[in-house]
């Protein structure tokens, strides 16, 4: 027997696939905040190109990051990130959050 391979169009995209320029929604809680206060977003998570339930946090691929808008009232509280952690989670640099 022949093992057969995922076609592409049924393979997950994630955040750490989107292009330079791509615009997207995803769910505020892919945003992480480290002790030091740095703004991280899980590439690991999904994305859609509209807003769509719960995804309705607006991201932007940049060249050194993300670009982020939350909804008005979004709180996030600083948490200890291991290096481990941070590999594990996919963390991509947030370089503007408003």
């Amino acid at each position: 027997m022949v093992n057969t391979q995922l076609p592409e169009h049924m393979a997950r995209i994630t955040i750490q696939d989107m292009i330079i320029g791509e615009a997207a929604f995803t769910v505020p809680w892919s945003v992480q905040v480290d002790q030091e206060g740095f703004c991280w977003i899980r590439g690991d998570y999904a994305f859609t190109h509209q807003r769509f339930g719960t995804s309705r946090m607006s991201i932007k691929r940049a060249n050194s990051g993300f670009e982020v808008e939350v909804s008005r009232g979004t709180q996030y509280e600083r948490v200890y990130l291991s290096p481990e952690a941070k590999a594990q989670m996919s963390l991509l640099p947030v370089v503007q959050i408003s």
